[in-house]
C-alpha cells in the first residue's frame, strides 16, 4: 500500500511541478464540477415542485428565476467540460517541452553499459513512449475520479437523510468495480512492459523498409518482401498480446458494472416508496432519479476508466524512478572527493577481468599492463580481442570491472568522471556523424567553441581541402536532414572526427582505428600528421593495419581477452610470435614471393 501511495503521490507531484498553473486551473474545475450536480438536485427539485404548485394555481411566475438558475448551471458545466479540453491540451504541451526535457537529460547521462542492457533499453524505450500523454492523462484522470467522488459523497449525504443503509449498498456495489480497474490498469501496463522489446523490433524494421538511409541496400537486395513478412509476424506477435489482456479486462469489467447498474436500480426502485407514501417530494425524488442516472454513467464508465488511466500511470511513474535511479547509482559508482590533476603520469591495469552483463564469456581476463607519460602505445589483435573494451574501462564507460585500474597511482573509479574527461580525447572507431556543421563537428565537446583552429592543423589533416569545397566553408552543415545539408564521404568525415580529437588539449590520446576509411598512402600520411599534431603526452593507438605500429614505442599483443605478447616492433619480430605472424601475414597482402613491399 504504501508503495502504491508513494507512486501516487509522485504523479500529483510531477504534473504541479512540471505545470503548476493548469494544474491548478484544472483541479479548480474539478471541483467546481463536482458541486454543480449537487446544487443541481436542490434547485431541479425546488424547481418541479414550483412547477407542479404553479400548474395547479395557474401561476408560473415564481419557477422562472429558478429556470434562469437551472440554464446557468448546465451552461456553466457545458463550459467548464469543454474549457478543461483546452487546458488539458497546454497541459499536455507544457509537460512535452518541460517534462520530456528531464527525461531526455536523465537518459542522456546513464552509464554507457545500460545502453549495451536489454532490459534497461526497453524501460527507456517506455519511459520516452508517449511520456507527456501517460502524465497528462493520468493526471486528468486523478482529478475526474476525485470529483466524482466529491458527487457521489454528496448526493449519497442527501439520500442518507432519508435512507443511511443506501450509502452502504452504493460503496458495496463500487468495491468491484474499483478493484478490478485497479488490476485492469496494471495488467494493461504490464502488456506494454513485454511488447517493449517487440514493438522496438517492428519500428526498427519500419525504418529498414520506409527510411533513406537503407534505400540503396533495399534496391540493391530486394528484401523488402522478406523484412516486411517479419515486420508482420512482429507487429501481429504484440497485437495478440494486448488484444488477450484486453478481452479480459473487457469481461471482468462487464460484471463489476453490472453490480453498479443493480445497485442504482435498486435504490431508484426503493425511493418509490416514500414518494407514494409522501415524505417526500416529487421534485426531489425526479432531480435525485436525474442525479443517479447522470452519476451512474460515470461511475460505470468513468470509474473503470479512470482508475485504470490513473493505476497504469502510477506504473510509469515507478519507471520513471528506476530510471532515475541508474543515474543516482552511476554517480555512486565514482569517488565524491575530486583528485584534481592536470596530466596522466602513469596509467596500470592490474588483474583486470571483466565480462559483459547477461553473459557467461570473459571479455578481459586477468590482464595486467603499465603506461606511462611521454610514450605512444599500439594495441593489436584480432576482432574481440579486447582491445576497445579496455578503452571502454579507460574512460569510464564500464565500471563494474575487477581488479584494480590505476591512473597516477589512484584506482580509477576513485575519480569523479567530470574530472577524468577533459584530461582524455577519445576517437572510437564508430564515432558518430553528428549532422551538425562542418566547425561545429571539429569542436564538439571543447569547452570553447568559437575558438578558431589552427589552420596548419586543418591543412595538414587536408581538411582546408574539405572546407573550401564548400561556399559556406566551416558553417556548410553536414547530413541529409538539414537543410542545404551535405553529405561527406566516410574518409572525409573520418578526418574531420580526427581534427577533432587531435585538436584537443587532453593528456591522452585514444584513437581506435582512426585511418579505417582512408587508403593505405593517405593513411601514413594521416599517421604522420598525428604524429607531429598531437599534444598529448600519452597516446594510444588501435588499429588492425599493423604497418603503423614500426612508428610506436611499444606494441600490446591481445587475444582472447588476455595480453599474450608486449615489446617494441624489432622486439616482436625477432621473437617470431603472434605479432610477427600477423605482421607477415598482411605484409602478403601487397608483396609477391621474391620481393619486398611494392
Amino acid at each position: 500500500m504504501s508503495y502504491k501511495i508513494k507512486n501516487f503521490c509522485k504523479l500529483v507531484a510531477i504534473a504541479y511541478h512540471y505545470d503548476f498553473i493548469d494544474a491548478i486551473v484544472l483541479s479548480l474545475f474539478s471541483i467546481i464540477q463536482a458541486v454543480i450536480p449537487i446544487v443541481k438536485i436542490y434547485y431541479y427539485s425546488r424547481f418541479i415542485d414550483t412547477v407542479l404548485l404553479g400548474y395547479e394555481s395557474g401561476n408560473i411566475t415564481p419557477f422562472l428565476p429558478q429556470i434562469f438558475v437551472i440554464g446557468i448551471l448546465v451552461g456553466t458545466n457545458l463550459f467548464f467540460v469543454e474549457l478543461e479540453k483546452i487546458i488539458t491540451q497546454r497541459m499536455r504541451i507544457q509537460i512535452q517541452r518541460s517534462f520530456n526535457s528531464m527525461l531526455t537529460n536523465e537518459i542522456s547521462e546513464l552509464p554507457y553499459s545500460e545502453f549495451e542492457n536489454q532490459e534497461s533499453l526497453d524501460l527507456i524505450h517506455r519511459c520516452q513512449d508517449k511520456a507527456q500523454d501517460k502524465i497528462c492523462y493520468s493526471f486528468r484522470a486523478l482529478l475526474r475520479l476525485v470529483s466524482m467522488m466529491m458527487s457521489l459523497a454528496g448526493i449519497m449525504y442527501s439520500l442518507s437523510l432519508r435512507a443511511w443503509w443506501i450509502v452502504g449498498v452504493v460503496i458495496f456495489a463500487c468495491v468491484p468495480t474499483v478493484i478490478v480497474s485497479e488490476r485492469a490498469g496494471k495488467a494493461d501496463y504490464k502488456v506494454n512492459q513485454y511488447i517493449t522489446g517487440i514493438k522496438r523490433k517492428y519500428e526498427y524494421l519500419s525504418s529498414v523498409l520506409c527510411d533513406r538511409e537503407y534505400a540503396e541496400e533495399r534496391n540493391l537486395f530486394q528484401y523488402s518482401d522478406n523484412q516486411q513478412q517479419y515486420y508482420n509476424e512482429q507487429y501481429c506477435e504484440a497485437s495478440k498480446r494486448r488484444i488477450g489482456v484486453n478481452a479480459r479486462i473487457f469481461i471482468k469489467n462487464k460484471v463489476s458494472m453490472l453490480c453498479v447498474f443493480v445497485a442504482f436500480g435498486f435504490i431508484i426502485g426503493v425511493l418509490v416508496m416514500p414518494l407514494n407514501m409522501g415524505l417526500i417530494t416529487g421534485g426531489y425524488f425526479v432531480s435525485i432519479i436525474d442525479a443517479l442516472l447522470n452519476l451512474n454513467y460515470r461511475v460505470v464508465w468513468g470509474l473503470s476508466e479512470g482508475i485504470k488511466l490513473l493505476s497504469s500511470g502510477m506504473e510509469y511513474v515507478n519507471e520513471i524512478q528506476l530510471l532515475q535511479n541508474k543515474n543516482i547509482n552511476k554517480n555512486k559508482s565514482f569517488g565524491t572527493i575530486g583528485k584534481r590533476f592536470q596530466e596522466i603520469e602513469t596509467i596500470e591495469f592490474i588483474n583486470v577481468s571483466y565480462m559483459y552483463p547477461n553473459s557467461e564469456n570473459m571479455v578481459l581476463d586477468n590482464i595486467s599492463f603499465y603506461l606511462k607519460k611521454g610514450k605512444r602505445y599500439a594495441f593489436v589483435g584480432e576482432n574481440g580481442a579486447g582491445k576497445s573494451t579496455i578503452i571502454k574501462l579507460l574512460v569510464g564507460l564500464y565500471s563494474n570491472y575487477t581488479g584494480q585500474i590505476l591512473i597516477n597511482g589512484i584506482e580509477l573509479r576513485e575519480y569523479k568522471s567530470d574530472e577524468l574527461n577533459p584530461i582524455v580525447s577519445v576517437l572510437f572507431q564508430d564515432y558518430v556523424q553528428h549532422e551538425l556543421s562542418i566547425g561545429e563537428m571539429m569542436r564538439l565537446g571543447q569547452l570553447d567553441q568559437e575558438c578558431s583552429l589552427d589552420t596548419e592543423l586543418l591543412h595538414d589533416f587536408e581538411v582546408d581541402k574539405i572546407i573550401e569545397g564548400f561556399s559556406q566553408g566551416e558553417k556548410t552543415k553536414l547530413g541529409r536532414s538539414q537543410i542545404g545539408g551535405v553529405q561527406l564521404s566516410n574518409g572525409q568525415w573520418q578526418k574531420l572526427a580526427m581534427v577533432r580529437a587531435v585538436s584537443s588539449q587532453a593528456s591522452l590520446l585514444i584513437m581506435d582505428e582512426p585511418t579505417s576509411s582512408l587508403d593505405p598512402s593517405m593513411e601514413e600520411k594521416m599517421f604522420n600528421a598525428l604524429q607531429r599534431r598531437s599534444k598529448s603526452d600519452l597516446s594510444i593507438l588501435i588499429c588492425h593495419r599493423l604497418a603503423m605500429t614500426k612508428m610506436v614505442d611499444e606494441i600490446l599483443v591481445f587475444e582472447s581477452g588476455k595480453l599474450i605478447e608486449k615489446g617494441t616492433y624489432d622486439e616482436l619480430m625477432k621473437q617470431q610470435g603472434i605479432y610477427y605472424k600477423m605482421f607477415i601475414q598482411q605484409r602478403s597482402w601487397y608483396c609477391d614471393e621474391n620481393k619486398e613491399v611494392v
